[in-house]
């Protein structure tokens, strides 16, 4: 099952703490404020990454599903705190209606946030395929990996094993890598999101799954280790919404409070 986390925004205004997010009332409500919610469009934060929440909570630090190891894991910046009790009336109405199915809620300040060292690396594990371990030889880091694979038609082989079959594939990897990096650079552009480029891209990519595809029927994966920095392991964290924060106010008068449910 997956975990979610739910993402809010509060600065403090005259030594009360009060939402910065955009709260909207169901017009066929009374408003009260067990009715409102945030429009998905204006959350601050809806990301899905795991390494992120072991950082900001010790939330599926290390462990995925099932408890499928991903590594080494991440010194959190905080145990889970619970809510604050000066949290606003929002926040905390949104939490009540969670009720049991909201766990490990907690708080940080953007000056925590700022304090951290992004800079700490942690040693990262997964299963991948023979394209993922081709990109992964390249540059050191799969563009995609799961915790675990099993079925009777998937076999656990050794990277050198796996290094072979790369091998004997390159002419179709080049082709898809070629073609993943164009995807690369459509998927930055706006205006090229869904364009012919991006388009290309992908079908290189189920080509080359289907051209490499082994003769005997079965799916083989490997297991990698590579290691990254918390910061590029965050994702666009600190690019995207820490500026966010910053423009809101002074580091020390604005939080993030949040909770998960999975």
């Amino acid at each position: 099952m997956g975990c979610d986390i739910h993402f809010y925004v509060e600065i403090k205004k005259d030594e009360k703490w009060v939402s910065a997010d955009k709260w909207s009332a169901d017009p066929y409500d009374c408003g009260d404020l067990e009715d409102i919610g945030i429009k998905w469009d204006d959350r601050f934060y809806t990301g899905r990454n795991y390494d992120l929440f072991a950082m900001l909570a010790n939330v599926r630090n290390g462990r995925g599903f099932a408890g499928v190891p991903t590594g080494t894991g991440f010194i959190p910046i905080a145990e889970p705190r619970g809510l604050p009790e000066d949290a606003s009336p929002e926040v905390k109405a949104i939490s009540d209606r969670w009720n049991g199915d909201g766990h490990s809620h907690s708080w940080l300040t953007l000056a925590e946030l700022l304090a951290y060292d992004w800079n700490q690396t942690t040693k990262h594990t997964g299963l991948v395929n023979l394209i993922s371990f081709a990109e992964f030889m390249t540059k050191g880091k799969p563009p995609a990996w799961c915790g675990m694979v099993a079925g009777k038609y998937i076999k656990h082989i050794s990277n050198e094993e796996m290094a072979e079959r790369v091998a004997l594939s390159q002419s179709s990897i080049a082709g898809y890598l070629e073609a993943a990096s164009e995807y690369e650079k459509a998927a930055t552009s706006p205006e090229m999101e869904s364009g012919p480029r991006a388009l290309t891209a992908l079908e290189a990519m189920f080509k080359c799954d289907k051209e490499t595809e082994a003769s005997d029927g079965f799916s083989y994966y490997t297991r990698i280790y590579w290691h990254e920095t918390y910061a590029d392991a965050a994702g666009d964290f600190l690019d995207k919404y820490l500026p966010k924060l910053q423009a809101l106010g002074k580091p020390e008068e604005v939080r993030i409070v949040f909770f998960f449910d999975n």
